[in-house]
């Protein structure tokens, strides 16, 4: 889905989100996570590169988020562990993604949801 899509959904992707989350239904919608994933989301489709994949049915069940991840470092600050060392050249080569987000609506029947839905999105890569 393209930048625009992605920002259609941005309240029920939130909604998700919040369902996500154990507070109850006035807190949830008024609380800071809610407007973190929000805030959060509006970066991320600003950032090149970026890409989103939903799963749903008469509703949406699930989405997933990534975008490139860029050789200049600045993703790298703050990282706990060793770096490959190969790590410049698979940046520079678009190789790298960051996964942002899954949501994924609970659901018994189908445990998978998640699964497909970040094979989906890096499938072509």
């Amino acid at each position: 889905m393209n930048r625009w899509l992605t920002q259609g959904l941005s309240g029920e992707l939130a909604d998700m989100y919040v369902d996500s989350r154990e507070t109850s239904a006035a807190e949830a919608y008024r609380s800071r996570s809610r407007q973190d994933f929000l805030n959060r989301l509006t970066g991320d489709i600003r950032r090149p590169g970026f890409a989103m994949v939903i799963a749903e049915t008469d509703h949406l069940v699930g989405g997933a988020f990534r975008f490139p991840v860029g050789s200049d470092g600045f993703w790298w600050s703050g990282f706990d562990g060793a770096l490959p060392q190969s790590i410049e050249q698979l940046t520079a080569s678009g190789g790298v993604f960051a996964i942002t987000s899954i949501l994924v609506q609970p659901h018994p029947q189908d445990q998978d949801v998640a699964r497909r839905l970040q094979e989906r999105l890096l499938g072509d890569h």
